[in-house]
C-alpha cells in the first residue's frame, strides 16, 4: 500500500464553518494507467495557482470595465473591484510608490545576479489614485536574467493586488479593502504573431463592453492562445526551461494594506519587510524553485463500504449513486480538490440543501482530524510535478477551525494583528493546511501530505520553510529582546526521529528562517520550537556602606638621646633603642 504523509499535525478545531456538501467533478484527459477494472472513482488533488500570471489590470463594477474610479459609466456601482498589477518601478520612482523594485536569479554557481528589465506588456493600465490610495496599474513585466543552467533566461515577472472599493448611498467611497495578492515568477520564451490583450476580446475598449476593433496588422485572434502566459501586441510569452533548483529574488515596494501570512511554493525561503513610507514596506522574498506535485487515487467502489473514511466521503452517494463519476463507461470522471481545501483534513459540517430536508449533517465523531485526503490515501499516487516559485496571501476567513480568541497567540499576535507581515510558508507537500502554524504544548505545527513515491517511483522527499518576523515570535511567546534559539525536528509516525539531510535556523534583517529538507512523505510530524537564553544576572557592586574599614593606627614620633647623639623614632608605638633614653 502507498503511504501517505502528514506533517505539522494536530490543528485543534473548535468553530467549524460548513460545506455545502457538493464535490466538484470534471471529464478531462485523466491518467488511466493505475485504473482497475472494476467499477471506480478517481480523486485528484491539483496545485491551487492563484497568481493571476496572465491577468491584467482593471478596474470593474461587475458590469464594464471602468477607466478609472471616477469614470462616470461606473458611478451607479455600489462597488468597485480592482485588480491591479504591479508595475516596475522607475528611476524617479518614490518610496511611496507601490511597483516591482528589483529581481534578482541565480547564475549556476547559485550566486544571485541583478536582471535586467526588457520592458513592461502592453495591455490595460491605470493611474495611481491619490484620493483613493489605490495604487497604479501596471502591466506583467518581463526581465533577463541569469540561469541556473548558465547563460540568461527571460522571466516573467506578475506581482497581483485584488481589492474592492464599498459606495455608500451617497456615492462616497469608503476606504479600499485588499481581498488577495500574489506573485509568480516564470521562464518564457516570446512568440511572435497575431496576438492582442486577452482584455481587449474580453472587455473591450476602457468603459465599454463592445468588441473592439482588431490593431493594424492583426488579422484573427490566434488559437494557440491558451499556450500563452500573457498576451499583447504581437507578442506571446510561453514557458521556457524551469529547472527545480533556480534561485530568484524578488524586491517590491508593497502597499502598507497587504499585511498577515504568506504561503508560497519555493524552499530555502528567506524573508524581510522594512519599512519604507507611511504606506509602503520593501517587501523581499527570496528563494528556490521547486517540483508541485499533483495526486491521483484510483478508488474501486467495492472499497467504500471496508473505510469509515471512505463511507463519510460518500455520505450522501454523491460518489456511489452518481453514474458519471463511477460507471465504468466514463473513464474520465473524477473528484477534484484544490491542495489547499479545508476538508482535506477534517471532514466538515455540511448544510443538507432543502430539497433533501434541510438541516446539517454532522460526520461521524470518531472521524475526527480525519478528512478526504486519509480517505483516498491507499489508492495515492504523484500524478505530474510542474517546477514552481510563487507565492499568495492567505485569506483569514479561509482559517477553518482556528481559535479567534486572545488566548490563541498565533491568531492575536499575528493573524488579528493587520499592521504587517508576520510570516512565509512554503512546502512542496501534495497538499497543505490553508492556516499559519498553530502553537500546540509549546511548538508551531503545521499539516502537511502527499504521496511517498514521485512519478519516477523514487521516494519523494518533503520541504518546510517557515521565515517569521522576529517580533510576531516574540508576541506568540511573551520574549523580550534578549537572542532568541530555535530548533526544528521531523518524527515519524511511530514516534522515531527521521534522518534529515538539512535542519537550519537564520536570523537577519528582523527575520528568523527555520528550514526542514528530505524528510520522507510518511506520517512525518515537522515541529519547530522557539526559546530564548536567560539574562545572566550581574552581582551588583557593593554600596560605601557595605565595603569594611581598615582603621589605621596615628604616628607618633619619640626622640631618643646617647651621650651627643641623637635619634627620632616614628611608629604607631615607638621605643627607644638599647642604651639610648627618652627625652
Amino acid at each position: 500500500m502507498r503511504r501517505l504523509a502528514f506533517g505539522l499535525v494536530t490543528i485543534s478545531v473548535t468553530s467549524i464553518a460548513l460545506s455545502s456538501g457538493a464535490l466538484a467533478y470534471y471529464t478531462g484527459i485523466i491518467d488511466q494507467r493505475d485504473r482497475p477494472a472494476e467499477p471506480a472513482f478517481g480523486f485528484e488533488i491539483q496545485d491551487e495557482d492563484n497568481s493571476d500570471a496572465g491577468s491584467f489590470s482593471s478596474i470593474y463594477n461587475g458590469t464594464i470595465g471602468c477607466s478609472s474610479i471616477e469614470d462616470q459609466n461606473c458611478a451607479t456601482t455600489n462597488n468597485l473591484f480592482v485588480t491591479l498589477i504591479l508595475p516596475p518601478c522607475s528611476v524617479n520612482a518614490l518610496p511611496t510608490d507601490v511597483c516591482i523594485k528589483s529581481l534578482r536569479t541565480g547564475d549556476s554557481s547559485g550566486v544571485l545576479q541583478p536582471a535586467i528589465l526588457q520592458y513592461e506588456a502592453n495591455t490595460n493600465k491605470f493611474p495611481q489614485d491619490d484620493k483613493h490610495l489605490v495604487p497604479a496599474g501596471g502591466s506583467v513585466s518581463v526581465w533577463r536574467g541569469a540561469s541556473l543552467n548558465s547563460g540568461a533566461l527571460d522571466y516573467s515577472v506578475a506581482v497581483t493586488l485584488r481589492m474592492y472599493i464599498p459606495r455608500d448611498s451617497q456615492g462616497v467611497y469608503g476606504k479600499k479593502i485588499i481581498t488577495g495578492y500574489s506573485a509568480q515568477v516564470i521562464p518564457i520564451k516570446i512568440k511572435t504573431g497575431n496576438y492582442y490583450p486577452i482584455y481587449w476580446k474580453s472587455h473591450g475598449a476602457a468603459g465599454s463592453s463592445a468588441e473592439p476593433q482588431l490593431p493594424a496588422g492583426v488579422t484573427s485572434y490566434d488559437p494557440w492562445v491558451l499556450e500563452c502566459i500573457f498576451t499583447d501586441l504581437g507578442r506571446c510569452a510561453i514557458p521556457d526551461t524551469f529547472n527545480a533548483g533556480q534561485r530568484i529574488e524578488l524586491s517590491m515596494q508593497m502597499d502598507n494594506d497587504v499585511t498577515g501570512w504568506i504561503f508560497g511554493r519555493m524552499k530555502d525561503t528567506k524573508a524581510s519587510a522594512v519599512p519604507l513610507a507611511k504606506n509602503t514596506t520593501l517587501l523581499t522574498i527570496e528563494g528556490t524553485s521547486i517540483n508541485v506535485p499533483s495526486g491521483l487515487s484510483w478508488v474501486p467502489l467495492s472499497e467504500i463500504k471496508n473505510s469509515p473514511a471512505l463511507e463519510e466521503l460518500d455520505w450522501n452517494q454523491n460518489v456511489s449513486g452518481n453514474k458519471n463519476l463511477s460507471a465504468a463507461s466514463n473513464p474520465n470522471a473524477v473528484l477534484v480538490r484544490n491542495s489547499n481545501h479545508v476538508d482535506l483534513f477534517q471532514f466538515p459540517p455540511v448544510a443538507i440543501p432543502p430539497e433533501k430536508g434541510g438541516g446539517v449533517h454532522n460526520p461521524d465523531p470518531s472521524l475526527n482530524g480525519t478528512g478526504m485526503i486519509q480517505a483516498i490515501e491507499p489508492w495515492l499516487k504523484t500524478e505530474k510535478v510542474i517546477p514552481t516559485w510563487r507565492f499568495q496571501g492567505m485569506d483569514p476567513k479561509s482559517f477553518w477551525g482556528i481559535d479567534q480568541t486572545i488566548a490563541n497567540k498565533v491568531w492575536s499576535c499575528t493573524v488579528n494583528d493587520k499592521t504587517k507581515i508576520h510570516g512565509v510558508m512554503t512546502t512542496n507537500a501534495m497538499a497543505y493546511s490553508w492556516s499559519p502554524p498553530a502553537l500546540i504544548d509549546g511548538f508551531l505545527t503545521y499539516k502537511v501530505a502527499g504521496a511517498h513515491t514521485d512519478v519516477d517511483g523514487s521516494v519523494y522527499k518533503g520541504s518546510y520553510d517557515l521565515s517569521m518576523n522576529l517580533d510576531s515570535a516574540k508576541c506568540i511567546y511573551g520574549f523580550t529582546d534578549a537572542p532568541i534559539m530555535a530548533s526544528i525536528s521531523v518524527t515519524s509516525s511511530g514516534g522515531v526521529s527521521q534522518d534529515i539531510a538539512t535542519e537550519s535556523v537564520t536570523k537577519q534583517n528582523g527575520w528568523m528562517s527555520l528550514s526542514a529538507k528530505n524528510f520522507t512523505f510518511s506520517s512525518p510530524t515537522i515541529k519547530i520550537k522557539l526559546t530564548q537564553e536567560k539574562i545572566k544576572e550581574v552581582a551588583p557592586s557593593p554600596s560605601a556602606s557595605a565595603i569594611p574599614v581598615t582603621k589605621i593606627a596615628p604616628v607618633k614620633t619619640l626622640t631618643c638621646a646617647k651621650g651627643k647623639t641623637i635619634k627620632t623614632i616614628k611608629g604607631a608605638n615607638p621605643k627607644c633603642p638599647s642604651g639610648y633614653k627618652a627625652k
